[in-house]
Order: structure tokens, then C-alpha cells, then sequence
């Protein structure tokens, strides 16, 4: 048993973070348990049954497609292990990150930020090491994207990249050239995002019906397969008017959920306020959208008529300058997640023309890689890690995890983190 050291009551929670490092280590996990061992094993019990109750529901949706919409015995075997599998992943993780880090901290004495991410390096292997190895490529390249965002709010944060405005429209240019000259030449190694640019940008000779109809009712039998200045036209309408349509869905079902959940003497904004409110940035939304496309079309008819046919060159600049789009609405989760698959696609480009060869359970190092350092920005960075990331993972693990967010004020003072 541990001896309790148990500050006085000074909050409405039962204790006072600036007492912290007075308690034994691994109470830094869970301030009001006082037992260790048994903490752990509670610990344990909870994180695994949130788990499962989170990814049974995932597996026997996606299951039940790729088993040919058939509920045999088959079905039921798959689900049961992939959701025993990742239940066990993320629970060995988050009880392994909250055990090491106990331990360690005990043993030295002080707190710093090595040390959790050191621990949480150790565990975040340990724990996708229960997955099959098809789906640990996966898991990283999911995580991947959102880490990529973790460092680059790590990075605003620190005023490395604040002086210079256009950093994240840069960085979405740069991203979308590789992706759109892979999509043009390459599309095998740009999965999934060669699916998306198909939808939005389109292929030449390829148009949707809804695109040929647009195109026929605005420009009859001027209007053909091959790109012109009217595809740039017909472009930038279908994809502003897109743009606008979800920005409204969204505001739609965020008013339905908020009337649902909220209390009955909580206020409520009006339906035509919120869509008031939303207005610029639905306007921003389709304007970026549009201008994404536009320009691409644009720049590749401008090009080839200078240069007198089509170039595969032509992609990466037309894929350069729609990303400059970004400028138009800046939105850090997509500029991060497009960078995060063309360093992806590049990679398995180099990898499938022999230049490099893939190190072994290389999915299994990136994804330790990520979520040691998003474990950390939890503990000591909240603001940079993706809400709907931390979301999850409170949602998996029980909460437990929400603990050492809910210490990191004083350990970011501590270790004089930013704000």
C-alpha cells in the first residue's frame, strides 16, 4: 500500500495541482487513488471495456461490408478479433505510458518532457505490436497527418513559423503539386487522395454527367471533353456552389445536435443567426474550393498553349498554384493532412521503383513515432493536438488519459512550455 500523501480538499475535485509533485509518481496519472497496483489493474479494466465499446461498433459496420454484406460466423469471428485486437493495442499503450511513466518518475525525481516522451515511445510500440501487421501501415498513415499538425502548432507555438504568414499556403501548394503530378502520372501511389482529386478536380476526357450538363446548358456544343476555358468556367461553379452546400449541412446538423443536447434553460442561438454568423466563412469555403479547382484547370490550358501540348510538367505547376488557394481560407488540419500523404505517396513512390527499400515494421515505428509525441502534447500542449484526435482517445480509454491534461497548466509552468 501506498503511504497517502493526499493533499487537503482545495478544490472542487478533491486536490490542487500545485501540490502535485509532492505525491507519489504514479498518482500523477490518477491524483485520488490510493492504492498503485490496484489503480493499474482499474485502470486496465476500464480503458479495455471503453475500448471495445468504441470499436465493436466500427469493425462490425466495416466487416459487414467487405464480407459481402453477409451476418454469418465469419462475420462474427472477424469483428470479434480486430476489436480484441485494437482494444488490447490501445489499452496496452495507455496503461504502459501511465506505468513507465510512474516508474521513471519515481526514479528520478522530476518531471520533464523526455521523460514522457520517452515512455511513451516504449509504450506506443508495445501496444501496435498486438495489431496484424496489415493494418499497422494504416494506423500510422492515419496518425501521421495528425501529428504532422501536432508539430506545426508545436511550431506557432513557438513563433518558428509566425513571422511568416504564408507558411501553411506554402505548405498546401507544395503538397498538392506532388499529389497532382502523382494523380496525372503516377495515381497508384496516391491512394487515397487520387480518389478525392478525381471527385473534386476531375480527369480530362472524363467529366461527370453533372459536369457535362452544367457545361451544355452554359455553353451548348462549344462544350467538349477536352479541357478549354470553359472547363475552368464550369470548374469554379460546380465547386464553389459544393463548397457552399457542406458549409451549410454543417451549420444544419450542428443546430439539430445543439437543440437535442442542450438543456432546457440554456439559450440557443436562432437557426437564420447561426447562418448569419457562418455566412463569411461559407462564402471563404466555396471561394476556396472553386479557386482550387479553377486555377488548376486554368493553369494547365494556359500552359499547354504556350508550350503546344500537354507536359507532365504542367501538373506540378498547375497543382502549385491551385494550392495557393489556401490563402483564400486557411485551414491547418487540411494543409497538414495533404503534406502528410505526398510525404506518404513519395515515399512508396521511391519504394516501388526500387530506390529504397521499406524498412522492416516501418508502420509499427511511424505509429510509435506519432503517438509518443501527440501523448506528450496531451500531457504539456493540449492546444496543438487535434481536438477530434483527443476526443477519441478520452472516448477509448475511459477518460484516463483526460488526467494528465488536466495537469498540464502547472507542468507546462514547470518546464516553461508555451502557451
Amino acid at each position: 500500500m501506498d503511504k497517502d500523501n493526499t493533499p487537503e480538499d482545495t478544490t472542487k475535485d478533491g486536490y490542487d495541482v500545485k501540490d502535485i509533485l509532492t505525491w507519489p509518481a504514479w498518482r500523477v496519472v490518477h491524483p485520488t487513488e490510493r492504492n498503485s497496483n490496484k489503480f493499474f489493474l482499474k485502470m486496465l479494466m476500464e480503458i479495455f471495456s471503453s475500448a471495445a465499446k468504441v470499436y465493436t461498433p466500427i469493425y462490425a459496420i466495416s466487416t459487414y461490408f467487405s464480407n459481402g454484406r453477409k451476418i454469418d460466423v465469419k462475420y462474427a469471428k472477424e469483428v470479434i478479433i480486430a476489436t480484441l485486437r485494437s482494444s488490447s493495442m490501445i489499452t496496452v499503450n495507455t496503461v504502459c505510458f501511465g506505468w513507465l511513466t510512474c516508474k521513471l518518475l519515481e526514479y528520478v525525481k522530476e518531471h520533464r518532457p523526455i521523460y514522457y516522451l520517452s515512455c511513451a515511445l516504449a509504450s506506443s510500440y508495445s501496444g501496435i505490436m498486438i495489431e496484424k501487421q496489415s493494418r499497422r501501415g494504416a494506423l500510422a498513415s492515419y496518425v501521421g497527418n495528425i501529428t504532422l499538425e501536432t508539430i506545426w502548432r508545436m511550431a506557432r507555438a513557438r513563433e518558428l513559423v509566425a513571422p511568416f504568414t504564408g507558411g501553411l499556403t506554402l505548405l498546401f501548394a507544395s503538397a498538392m503539386s506532388i499529389l497532382y503530378y502523382l494523380f496525372t502520372q503516377e495515381p497508384q501511389y496516391a491512394k487515397p487522395i487520387s480518389f478525392v482529386l478525381r471527385i473534386l478536380v476531375g480527369e480530362e476526357g472524363k467529366q461527370s454527367a453533372l459536369e457535362r450538363t452544367i457545361g451544355g446548358l452554359l455553353f451548348g456544343a462549344t462544350y467538349t471533353n477536352h479541357w478549354t476555358k470553359y472547363h475552368v468556367l464550369v470548374g469554379f461553379i460546380r465547386n464553389f456552389a459544393f463548397g457552399v452546400l457542406i458549409k451549410l449541412l454543417v451549420v444544419v446538423i450542428g443546430y439539430i445536435l445543439k437543440r437535442r443536447s442542450a438543456k432546457p434553460d440554456e439559450p440557443i442561438k436562432s437557426f437564420t443567426q447561426q447562418l448569419k454568423e457562418s455566412a463569411g466563412e461559407t462564402f471563404k469555403i466555396g471561394l476556396f474550393l472553386a479557386t482550387l479547382i479553377g486555377a488548376n484547370r486554368l493553369t494547365a490550358v494556359v500552359m499547354r498553349s504556350i508550350d503546344g501540348g500537354k507536359r507532365p510538367s504542367h501538373a506540378l505547376v498547375a497543382g502549385f498554384i491551385s494550392g495557393l488557394s489556401m490563402a483564400i481560407w486557411q485551414s491547418t488540419s487540411i494543409a497538414t493532412y495533404f503534406t502528410a500523404k505526398a510525404i506518404e505517396s513519395v515515399f512508396s513512390l521511391a519504394v516501388g521503383k526500387g530506390l529504397i527499400s521499406s524498412p522492416a515494421n516501418i508502420g509499427a515505428l511511424v505509429w510509435a513515432a506519432c503517438v509518443s509525441l501527440n501523448l506528450y502534447g496531451m500531457t504539456f500542449e493540449p492546444h496543438t493536438v487535434r481536438g477530434s484526435f483527443k476526443n477519441f482517445v478520452h472516448r477509448a480509454t475511459g477518460n484516463r488519459v483526460k488526467h494528465l491534461e488536466e495537469l498540464s497548466v502547472h507542468l507546462r509552468k514547470v518546464n516553461n512550455i508555451p502557451e
